[in-house]
């Protein structure tokens, strides 16, 4: 079976990549796909390199049952655009990532497009306040359940 690489992207690699990195993370192991999908998270700007995912973020996701607290953050390598998905949470880093590495402009994307959703954009709830964390949580999961189905079919595909 092949395996799927999968990239989150947002600014700092704090909030929304991490969290989404663990919610995707969870679920590929109650569904015993640790082997089949791999995924990463990183920021576009990241500056603050191998910090812990911001406390809130933390918090939010632990009251899901998923632990982030041993992520570190870092910033977008060259490596890590081999993934097969490149998922952004805003515009910012879809232009970002298209501008500075036109090569995978048809693997980036925001994550949302996956969604059936109006909105395009998860926003970062950095300077906001603990009640933004549980929006975005909310937006990250309902997205990587659409994620998962995208990729349930394209394995299915290759099997």
């Amino acid at each position: 079976m092949p395996k799927i690489a999968v990239l989150f992207v947002c600014h700092a690699n704090v909030c929304r990549s991490p969290m989404a990195e663990g919610i995707l993370k969870e679920k590929i192991k109650s569904l015993k796909l640790e082997k089949v999908i791999k995924v990463d998270s990183a920021g576009t700007q990241a500056s603050l390199i191998s910090r812990r995912p911001d406390k809130r973020a933390q918090k939010v996701s632990l009251r899901h049952g998923i632990d982030i607290s041993r992520q570190k953050s870092r910033r977008l390598k060259a490596k890590d655009l081999k993934s097969d998905y490149i998922l952004v949470m805003d515009r910012e880093q879809l232009n970002y990532v298209k501008e500075s590495h036109p090569e995978v402009f048809d693997r980036t994307r925001l994550l949302l497009s996956f969604c059936n959703t109006s909105e395009l954009e998860v926003p970062d709830p950095y300077y906001g306040s603990a009640a933004g964390f549980d929006h975005v949580y909310e937006m990250l999961e309902s997205a990587v359940d659409a994620l998962l189905e995208n990729i349930s079919s394209r394995l299915h595909q290759h099997s």
